[in-house]
């Protein structure tokens, strides 16, 4: 079964571009994030904490993405995300010194999702016709963890390891995040 989902694994990650590893992996903290909100008071913060840090992690490796010469988003673009990214992290210290929740981190999230998602299978791209963006699913019943992605990227990031190895870094490659698009 391991041999299956490895080969599984390298498909996909030869598939999925990073417009849409970035989107998948955005609504998967923000699902996380929205979970930890509806805690109960003594578990609460500990799983803020926890979803508030693999967001900065993701964020983190965005801001990196952004920052390198081979992005090809127009600069004013990538400066405006790298300035989110670093209000994301002054959030996550907020989080973490208990003077807020994620509701803020939830919205933003929402809303760079909303820039990623994908166009409707069917939908006609050269006339700029686009699904609409339905916020992130707050439903209690699902789970962070029922959707898994076989990314080696996400299945790291689920973990909340620590993504050594991503962006240009990676032997002088750049998986791009999807703002390389």
């Amino acid at each position: 079964m391991v041999g299956n989902y490895g080969a599984y694994q390298r498909t996909n990650s030869v598939t999925e571009n990073p417009r849409a590893l970035e989107y998948r992996l955005l609504g998967m903290v923000t699902a996380a994030m929205i979970e930890a909100e509806k805690k109960p008071d003594s578990a609460r913060f500990p799983a803020r904490v926890d979803a508030a840090y693999w967001n900065k992690q993701i964020w983190d490796h965005l801001m990196v993405d952004l920052t390198h010469e081979e992005n090809k988003l127009p600069k004013e673009l990538r400066v405006s995300l790298v300035n989110i990214g670093i209000w994301v992290n002054k959030e996550v210290r907020s989080v973490m010194d208990r003077k807020t929740d994620c509701s803020t981190l939830i919205e933003i999230n929402q809303i760079i999702m909303q820039g990623l998602k994908p166009p409707a299978v069917g939908v006609d791209e050269e006339q700029g016709k686009r699904a609409s963006s339905a916020p992130v699913s707050t439903s209690s019943s699902a789970s962070p963890q029922d959707n898994i992605p076989a990314h080696p990227l996400t299945a790291a990031m689920s973990a909340n390891a620590p993504l050594r190895g991503y962006g240009a870094s990676q032997g002088g490659k750049s998986h791009g995040m999807s703002i390389r698009s």
